[in-house]
């Protein structure tokens, strides 16, 4: 396999077609969401990329709550013969999930039919045409690259400090108020199989921390369970069912795996270091944020700040000086490690997508409240 042409070709697959190519690397199935008045053209969509991009007969089968399993697996039958082994349906049996932005289009269904003019398109920042179009009538990736890109992901190498890393994650999805369940043991081998999946469509044989934090998102969204809000732990402790069902309101699966992957030390800290690093940080940011909502007044900020440890079972400050010192203490750790990371080479933030990078701001101040509201900024004092 010509590894320059496979990576070109992978440079120009579309986000659904990069799922589906993930899937086969791994041997697995996926969820592939969309809205409702849109699920015909995905349907059509995944059927062009399962021939044109992949070279695959593709099966349809309607469901609904009456299906059956016996029906799912005569629907997916290929002369006389399953296409492919099976399990019950069941979402921890799911490798990962994409949701699909219509306003992204469909490019396979749009390239046949030419429904998209080029003034529209060019109204979206990123225009993807149709891989098969642009690569000839035949399938865009044969079998045999395929295979090579599978055994180039299972050879890929995951370092004892990214492992920590992913290992990370897991423990406070875990441990986190919000998770009623889903993170089993194999949502666990899911995560690091696509890590390492993901690893040679990037060009590499290892996998770097900017890779687990996207596996993270594909395979914890459709897993997640949110807690009820009367089974919530504080409930436990004698918190107020009002209060409780308000913060949970609204609060999605991408909400809380964001909350951990938000927040990314740069490259170059040992682990120790980076746990100093995501505390010092998430302090700076939570006195940031209460400073914000008092408008910049420090005498506001401190009453906030108080109010705020009272109610969570923190140390509250003796003065408001104390409230910049501690500030300024977080703030001077924060960049004390990131002189660190830059000393050995590495630049805060090197590997992050752009959204991924730290960024001050409102954006940060509201990431901030979240943390704040979930009780998962470390306690400070």
């Amino acid at each position: 396999m010509d590894g320059q042409n496979s990576l070109l070709k992978i440079q120009e697959l579309t986000d659904i077609e990069l799922a589906l190519l993930l899937c086969l690397l791994a041997n697995q199935h996926c969820i592939i969401e969309t809205s409702k008045d849109t699920l015909e053209n995905l349907e059509e969509e995944l059927t062009l990329i399962a021939t044109n991009v992949f070279g695959l007969s593709a099966a349809v089968i309607q469901c609904s709550s009456n299906t059956t399993l016996d029906d799912f697996s005569n629907g997916i039958l290929v002369s006389g013969q399953l296409a492919d082994s099976h399990k019950s349906p069941d979402k921890d049996q799911i490798f990962l999930s994409h949701c699909h932005d219509s306003d992204d289009g469909f490019a396979n269904l749009e390239a046949g039919s030419e429904w998209v003019e080029d003034d529209a398109a060019s109204l979206s920042s990123v225009v993807h045409r149709s891989i098969a179009r642009e690569w000839g009538q035949k399938a865009v990736f044969n079998v045999e690259e395929i295979q090579t890109l599978g055994n180039l992901a299972r050879s890929a190498t995951i370092s004892v400090e990214v492992k920590r890393y992913l290992h990370d994650i897991l423990v406070f999805l875990r441990r986190h108020r919000a998770v009623a369940g889903g993170i089993t043991p194999q949502a666990t081998k899911h995560f690091e199989l696509l890590a390492r999946c993901l690893a040679p469509l990037h060009g590499l044989d290892f996998v770097t921390p900017s890779l687990v934090q996207l596996a993270a998102r594909k395979i914890y969204r459709h897993r997640i369970d949110i807690v009820a809000a009367e089974d919530e732990r504080s409930m436990q402790y004698g918190s107020d069912l009002a209060a409780v069902t308000a913060l949970l309101e609204g609060l999605t699966a991408e909400d809380i795996i964001e909350e951990r992957v938000y927040i990314t030390p740069p490259d170059g800290l040992f682990f120790a270091e980076r746990q100093k690093w995501a505390q010092a940080k998430s302090r700076e940011l939570l006195v940031d944020y209460f400073y914000d909502q008092a408008g910049g007044s420090r005498s506001e900020a401190f009453d906030l700040y108080n109010a705020y440890m009272g109610a969570h079972g923190g140390r509250q400050l003796e003065s408001q000086q104390s409230l910049s010192d501690k500030r300024g203490r977080a703030r001077a750790e924060v960049r004390r490690l990131e002189a660190v990371a830059a000393g050995r080479g590495a630049v805060p933030g090197e590997g992050l997508q752009e959204d991924e990078a730290w960024e001050p701001g409102e954006a940060a101040y509201r990431r901030a409240a979240m943390l704040a509201e979930m009780g998962m900024i470390p306690r400070v004092g």
